[in-house]
């Protein structure tokens, strides 16, 4: 429990996990956070103000003046402000999701810059849950967005998508070798698929999806799962309306919620309403096993496998510094 802010402004140095809510920046999430902490830290007793020396007449001596000390009133909040602010506090993000979207969203505090850097160099599999519904095409692929048309869909069964989606993933899977930039038939193919997953060998070679299927059909919706890299918001929400082509129909999207992102899941996560000090403060312990240098460095080293040279050389610079940190 934090008694004190000076205290309490030391721990925040970490990561921890949030769930960000549909209809909110990345933005506006890292500017709640830092407005919670900030109030709540200065509810918390600071330091004092500080003492100044003054100088007063002595009536039995009148030729050597009496130092005291008296409260500095120049350094008193009610003159200054308060002791924390925004500024104060740094708050960063791997993977930023959109607007529209919601789910699970690793943050750093503080000295985490090399945490974060080495979580984003992990290219860590992030799963979703990505809602549909048949029957109707907007502009924006989206449930919200201007209606430019509208099938039937009595035909489309749950066999139907399973299938569709069988062969969406196996182009996908061709697709990884490519992202990889490495002949699908060649030694060095098979020595990299012995180390794991298939990376791509950067964020320019696009979105990889490692896994898809219909968890849920109850026409006209319907509930996707999908396991992928280098996605982003919008390429699933178009990917839900190339699936609606591919049925001889329309969809859209009406939900994009990530559950997981490598090892943060929805347990980790913080809701809204405990976006607090004392919550974030635990929420840090709670997630640093799971940012321990044998895990990191350990995902890190098969990436390195797979790409010898793939890592930039500003990430190298930010994961020594992690290395170092924690050796």
């Amino acid at each position: 429990m934090a008694e004190h802010a000076v205290a309490a402004f030391r721990a925040l140095s970490g990561v921890f996990c949030i769930y960000k809510p549909a209809g909110r920046s990345m933005t506006q999430v890292v500017g709640a956070i830092k407005t919670n902490l900030v109030k709540d830290l200065n509810a918390l007793p600071c330091r004092p103000v500080r003492p100044r020396v003054v100088f007063e007449e002595n009536s039995s001596s009148p030729d050597l003046p009496t130092p005291t000390t008296v409260p500095d009133l120049a350094d008193h909040p009610l003159v200054v402000g308060p002791r924390y602010i925004l500024d104060d506090l740094t708050v960063r993000y791997v993977s930023r999701l959109e607007p529209d979207a919601s789910g699970v969203v690793v943050m750093g505090i503080g000295a985490s810059r090399g945490l974060l850097a080495a979580i984003a160099a992990a290219q860590y599999v992030r799963v979703y849950h990505v809602e549909g519904q048949l029957g109707t095409a907007t502009q924006d692929f989206r449930h919200t967005g201007r209606i430019v048309e509208k099938t039937t869909y009595r035909h489309v069964t749950h066999a139907k998508i399973d299938k569709v989606i069988a062969a969406m993933q196996a182009g996908h899977q061709r697709y990884m070798y490519q992202a990889a930039e490495v002949d699908m038939q060649s030694q060095e193919a098979y020595e990299m698929a012995k180390t794991g997953l298939i990376r791509p060998k950067n964020r320019e070679a696009g979105p990889v999806i490692y896994g898809m299927r219909c968890i849920h059909f109850n026409p006209p919706d319907f509930r996707l799962e999908v396991h992928a890299i280098n996605e982003h918001s919008d390429y699933l929400v178009e990917l839900v309306h190339e699936l609606g082509l591919e049925l001889k129909a329309s969809a859209v999207s009406k939900l994009v919620r990530r559950i997981r992102y490598g090892h943060f899941t929805l347990t980790h996560a913080l809701l809204r309403k405990h976006w607090t000090l004392q919550a974030i403060l635990d929420n840090i312990d709670f997630c640093r096993p799971l940012v321990t240098p044998d895990k990191l460095l350990r995902q890190r080293q098969l990436v390195e496998q797979q790409f010898p040279a793939g890592l930039t050389a500003s990430t190298n610079y930010l994961l020594s510094d992690f290395t170092t940190s924690h050796s």
